[in-house]
C-alpha cells in the first residue's frame, strides 16, 4: 500500500511498504543528500537527508520478516526517525465466505480486537458472527451449562460445537486459529455440517 499525506503548504508525505520485500529495489534519488544509516526499532535503516527544504528527506527500512517500509517527508530526521518507529501492523479483519441463502445481513460493529456481524433469517431469528484477537474464553459466548459440546477440527484450529437443549436457543460454534491467535463465534439454527461450512469458509477482508 501506499499512503499520501499533505500538510497546509501542500507539501507531500508518502509512506509506502512491499510485506515479504525480498525482490524489492527500492532507491532514492540522492544527488546531494546526506546519507546516513539509522536504526528503527532496532532495524538497520537508512536516511537520506535532503539538501534544501524545498525537498522532501527519505527512510527507508525493513523488519524481521522482511517487509520493506519507505518514507518521504518534509521533516528533520528526529521527526522521520520517530515516524518511521511508530509504523503498526494493522489488525486482521475476516467475513464470512459462505452465507445460507436464508440469512439477511443486518448490521456489524466493532468490538475490542475484532467485529460482530448481525443477521437475521425468514422467522427473524438473529444470527451471529464474531471474532477477536484479544480472546478470554469462549464462556464470554456461549454458557456451556445450558449446552451439549462437540469438540472439532476447522482449518486446523480445534473448536466446539454447542448444541442447545432448548430448540429454540440457537447453536453455535466456537474456535481459534491457531497462526493468528483469533478466537471466531457463529451461532444460529443451523445443523452441525452448515455451522461448519460456514466456520471453514471464513476468510480476511
Amino acid at each position: 500500500e501506499c499512503f499520501i499525506y499533505t500538510d497546509e503548504q501542500q507539501l507531500l508525505t508518502q509512506f509506502s511498504y512491499v510485506l515479504n520485500g525480498d525482490n524489492v529495489n527500492w532507491s532514492i534519488d540522492s544527488v546531494d543528500y546526506i546519507q546516513k544509516k539509522v536504526s528503527v526499532n532496532g532495524n538497520p535503516a537508512d536516511l537520506y537527508i535532503a539538501p534544501t527544504d524545498a525537498e522532501t528527506s527519505s527512510i527507508i527500512w525493513a523488519n524481521e520478516k522482511n517487509d520493506f517500509f519507505t518514507l518521504s517527508a518534509p521533516f528533520d530526521e528526529d521527526t522521520l526517525i520517530k515516524m518511521a518507529e511508530s509504523v503498526r501492523v494493522k489488525p486482521l479483519r475476516f467475513e464470512l465466505g459462505y452465507v445460507p441463502e436464508n440469512c439477511i445481513f443486518v448490521t456489524n460493529y466493532e468490538t475490542a480486537g475484532g467485529e460482530v456481524y448481525i443477521y437475521t433469517d425468514a422467522q427473524d431469528t438473529l444470527i451471529q458472527f464474531s471474532y477477536t484477537a484479544e480472546p478470554d474464553n469462549e464462556k464470554l459466548y456461549v454458557d456451556s451449562a445450558e449446552y451439549t459440546e462437540k469438540q472439532i477440527t476447522i482449518n486446523g484450529g480445534t473448536g466446539t460445537i454447542f448444541t442447545s437443549l432448548n430448540e429454540e436457543e440457537t447453536d453455535g460454534i466456537v474456535w481459534t486459529d491457531p497462526s493468528t491467535n483469533t478466537l471466531f463465534f457463529i451461532s444460529g439454527h443451523f445443523d452441525e455440517a452448515t455451522l461448519i461450512e460456514m466456520a471453514q469458509g471464513v476468510k480476511e477482508k
